[in-house]
């Protein structure tokens, strides 16, 4: 029963994907109750790293596929970037190809022959799909997922453009998966280990792979809010959008790493106060009133009185006292990714964006949500009003993230 209730609601996606291509809205599908790793699905396969057979796309692919890289990119030079990429995925699913951008920003060609997979997969019918992942503007990525009554195994294979103009494959391994799952907010989601016993004794790691890639489309107004006011600011290095705040009430917001944050947004540099050689010794800046409220005030509405009371301001000096982060206040560097799922228009003009934070080292497309609002000004500026967590059953964990140390701490660690 419950497989029957995974492909209707597969079949349900299907549907979605069909009525987007024809500009009407869907509800995105349920998500299949797919095995999780652990279980009989990860037991049953006998497959090691590397044992499965390795295919390349054939020459005359190879062909077609530089061709497209090549006329799509020939003007992108330094500068490629999403509308570059979105040609090339565009142009690869217009020669037959099922192709995404690496980041996950692109909307997805050929998307309904993943959903035949993940269909047939679940219901442990063989299936395999190839998708292409592109990685840049001379690189991608071949996946070749296959299943087999109930395993199922990948084949990754890099390919690079080489000085001839033609792309060469870098590197193929092939694995069991011992997780994989099509989730409800539309990604197709799997974890497995590429690396063999012989490739563990010489790295001495065998650390899976995860790997996400959405499958069902987003609306471009939902990219375009994401990319504008969430994606720059994202869950690396400050708390914006981890911790629930007001303009009554700004709480734990860190303004000091929103002011790393938002300097270079602002002004088109790196904060020039960052003192990355040598902050180990100890070094303390002062950042000038003038400069550090600029940077705060341009994105929220603050006054000066609040402002210092949330920071060390030094009233003598007309500035704020800055200690860049240094060793002890690293974070992870795998970390989730913001995606504005929707969002709503208040009556008083503001935008409130419902967010998913994706996490594919953790195997979900929504790790937690928040709802950020942002209002828009008439000089085409914009400010940061509040951010909520929404409640998802436990608390956030977002162990990645190391908070500034105070300055006794950061007088233990670094003087």
């Amino acid at each position: 029963m419950r497989r029957k209730k995974n492909m209707l609601l597969l079949g349900a996606a299907l549907s979605a994907l069909a009525a987007t291509a024809c500009g009407t809205a869907g509800k995105p599908p349920a998500p299949a109750d797919f095995p999780a790793a652990g279980s009989e699905w990860e037991e049953s396969s006998t497959l090691q790293a590397g044992e499965a057979s390795r295919t390349v796309l054939p020459e005359e692919s190879i062909a077609e596929i530089s061709r497209i890289f090549y006329e799509e990119t020939k003007d992108a030079g330094t500068s490629y970037g999403l509308e570059t990429a979105a040609r090339v995925v565009a142009a690869l699913g217009e020669s037959g190809y099922v192709a995404v951008d690496g980041g996950n920003q692109v909307d997805m060609e050929g998307a309904d022959e993943v959903l035949e997979f993940c269909r047939m997969a679940e219901g442990e019918e063989n299936a395999e799909v190839a998708i292409l992942v592109v990685d840049g503007p001379d690189s991608f990525f071949a996946y070749e997922l296959k299943c087999k009554g109930s395993n199922m195994t990948v084949t990754r294979t890099g390919y690079r453009l080489g000085v001839d103009g033609k792309f060469q494959a870098e590197g193929s391994t092939s694995y069991p998966a011992g997780f994989w799952q099509y989730t409800q907010e539309g990604y197709l989601i799997w974890e497995g280990s590429p690396f063999s016993e012989e490739e563990f004794v010489l790295t001495l790691s065998n650390a899976p792979e995860h790997t996400a890639i959405r499958v069902l489309p987003l609306d471009s107004r939902l990219r375009e809010y994401n990319r504008e006011y969430v994606l720059p600011v994202g869950y690396g290095w400050n708390n914006l959008f981890l911790c629930s705040w007001s303009e009554e009430d700004y709480n734990g917001l860190d303004f000091y790493d929103l002011f790393d944050i938002l300097c270079p947004r602002l002004y088109g540099r790196q904060n020039p106060y960052v003192a990355a050689e040598g902050v180990n010794a100890g070094g303390i800046c002062q950042i000038p009133e003038e400069v550090f409220e600029t940077v705060i005030m341009r994105y929220f509405k603050i006054d000066q009185e609040t402002l210092r009371s949330k920071t060390t301001y030094l009233p003598q000096k007309a500035a704020y006292e800055y200690r860049p982060r240094g060793s002890y206040e690293a974070q992870y560097p795998e970390i989730p990714y913001p995606e504005v799922a929707s969002y709503t228009i208040n009556q008083d003009g503001t935008i409130a964006l419902t967010v998913n934070g994706v996490y594919p080292y953790e195997n979900t497309s929504k790790a937690y949500s928040h709802r950020t609002v942002i209002r828009l000004l008439d000089d085409g500026r914009f400010q940061y009003v509040s951010n909520e967590m929404l409640p998802s059953g436990e608390t956030p964990d977002t162990w990645w993230r190391h908070d500034r140390l105070a300055a006794e701490e950061w007088k233990e660690h670094y003087q």
